[in-house]
């Protein structure tokens, strides 16, 4: 890097002849899209943020804190990640062995009445409760 920050190229600013997007790890499989938002609601859900007058509900506070905090990272120097080398086969989460996820997930599901079940509510509403992966503009939350 030469030290400038980030330019991030989005799917949509790809032409349909650019190269096809490498992997991080190209020895891994992708991890599914279902995986990142259960991991990034999963995150969130722990968050203690204000909800500003008018916001609509927590989930919605939640996803535009998150939106908040991506701006301000992309804004950040490039930075090379941790790499590791190991996938679980499972979820596809690049990590080390045992997963943690699938642990946290195993725990979630098996636990009633706890943090780790209130947490799964939670996170399963941010990602199904108001259409997640078709984006946040123009949703109603319809929790």
């Amino acid at each position: 890097s030469d030290g400038a920050p980030a330019r991030v190229q989005t799917p949509s600013a790809q032409t349909p002849d650019a190269p096809e997007a490498q992997l991080i790890s190209p020895s891994f499989d992708e991890t599914p899209d279902s995986v990142k938002y259960w991991t990034i609601s999963l995150a969130v859900s722990g968050w203690n943020i204000p909800i500003p007058p008018g916001t609509c509900c927590p989930m919605h506070a939640l996803i535009n804190e998150l939106e908040a905090r991506t701006e301000k990272l992309k804004q950040q120097r490039c930075k090379q990640v941790v790499l590791f080398d190991w996938q679980c086969p499972k979820c596809k989460l690049m990590g080390e062995d045992p997963c943690d996820w699938c642990r946290l997930a195993a725990e979630a599901s098996s636990t009633e009445a706890s943090l780790s079940n209130a947490r799964q509510q939670t996170f399963q509403a941010l990602v199904e409760g108001c259409g997640l992966e078709g984006g946040l503009k123009g949703k109603t939350c319809s929790l």
